[in-house]
């Protein structure tokens, strides 16, 4: 037998024997409400001393017999749990994240979930967490899919952008998904892991899972990753600490300050929009009034000039009272070309199912709305539709489509 092996087995029959299992807490911040919103549970085997003699390295060793790796996980389970109790009964509704080693439970009928049943706990507060590094060699769906029924959260850990996370995501349906330290390392300081980091969130969201980035350490990374759109944080910089000066500084202080900075980025993001949007419905208003003011003929030049002259455009084109477009789409500056040939929108095309008709043919004379990065943008869009009057009629609409860059 290897000897790091036969080391690590001997510190493991020593923790279980002893039930020697020391739990510790790190908190999951919302940079959004300042508050904390559960924990996870971390294990160290310990001797009576409260010495470390097993890791997690230790611990939870892939390579130990199953019936030490159940007995290990069992255990864990149950010291975290007992030592949860305090603050379940002060914060019954603060969630705790409990990491499952899924290489415990083979073909017998047993779950994580069989000890909760003797602590009298909501389901719903509980979040069994699973490695994604474990589920792409052997993915336990039918215990995840057990516990789910069961009402218990599911959290997928050290998920990143790629497809095969996605597709983890997608057919495991987990409320939560962990964004690890290396996927957003230099989100602060590098324009390419922001827009990395912003694509996981939108792709998490879209999923159905909240995005949690785990690992955090300073606060320009905490500021950066809740731009981009990630607000649920933890790691080392939700502690308490001392600063540079060499004052105590307790964790709620540092939420503050980030949760400070972070409402002054939002709110200069609302008076941009609010700015952009005032403009372009100067823009929208004027583009009417000469359409009224042109026969049907002239809208395909009056709609080019219109593009020439407004920074900022993606597109703009007319319909009918039926939602048919009878105009040419025009493409601003911020268009890409390629949208003709992705997405076609010509003469003829129908736009009924579009969001922006809908509401104007149930009696709205304008409408304002967001629309998602598509084949003419790479960047959200936001959109501006009108009626107005040909021949003293209520009878076309003009839509504008423009850029609303968040950063």
């Amino acid at each position: 037998m290897d000897p790091k092996l036969k080391e690590c087995i001997e510190a493991v029959s020593r923790v279980v024997t002893e039930e020697g299992i020391a739990v510790y807490f790190q908190p999951l911040i919302s940079l959004e409400s300042r508050n904390v919103v559960g924990f996870e549970a971390f294990s160290r085997g310990v001797d009576r001393e409260g010495r470390t003699v097993a890791g997690p390295g230790y611990l939870f060793n892939d390579l130990l017999p199953l019936a030490a790796q159940q007995r290990v996980e069992n255990l864990c389970l149950k010291k975290s749990l007992e030592s949860f109790l305090p603050i379940n009964e002060r914060y019954p509704e603060m969630l705790l994240f409990l990491n499952v080693n899924s290489s415990a439970y083979g073909a017998e009928e047993v779950t994580p979930s069989t000890l909760i049943t003797d602590f009298d706990l909501n389901p719903r507060i509980i979040v069994f967490e699973f490695d994604v590094s474990q589920l792409k060699k052997s993915a336990p769906a039918k215990l995840i899919r057990e516990l789910s029924a069961q009402g218990f959260r599911i959290s997928l850990d050290n998920v990143d952008g790629s497809l095969q996370s996605r597709e983890l995501l997608l057919r495991l349906q987990p409320d939560f998904a962990k964004l690890g330290r290396s996927y957003y390392e230099g989100v602060d300081s590098s324009k390419h892991k922001f827009d990395q980091a912003r694509g996981a969130a939108l792709i998490l969201r879209e999923t159905g899972a909240i995005a949690i980035a785990k690992g955090v350490e300073t606060e320009a990374e905490a500021l950066a990753l809740a731009q981009a759109g990630i607000v649920l944080q933890q790691g080392y910089l939700y502690s308490d600490s001392r600063s540079e000066d060499g004052e105590q500084e307790s964790f709620q202080d540092k939420v503050s300050r980030i949760n400070g900075f972070y409402r002054s980025f939002r709110a200069r993001n609302i008076r941009g929009s609010q700015e952009k949007f005032r403009d372009f419905h100067q823009v929208l208003k004027g583009a009417m009034t000469r359409l009224q003011q042109e026969d049907s003929g002239g809208t395909n030049w009056m709609l080019d000039d219109l593009a020439r002259k407004t920074p900022g455009l993606v597109s703009a084109f007319v319909l009918n009272g039926a939602g048919k477009q009878i105009s040419k789409r025009v493409l601003g500056q911020e268009a890409d070309f390629i949208g003709r040939y992705i997405e076609p929108s010509s003469e003829g095309s129908d736009h009924s199912h579009e969001d922006y008709y809908m509401y104007l043919n149930s009696g709205f004379e304008k409408v304002a709305g967001c629309r998602s990065i598509s084949a003419y943008s790479r960047e959200p869009v936001r959109y501006l539709a009108g009626f107005f009057y040909q021949g003293g009629r209520r009878g076309a609409i003009l839509v504008v489509e423009y850029v609303d860059k968040l950063r």
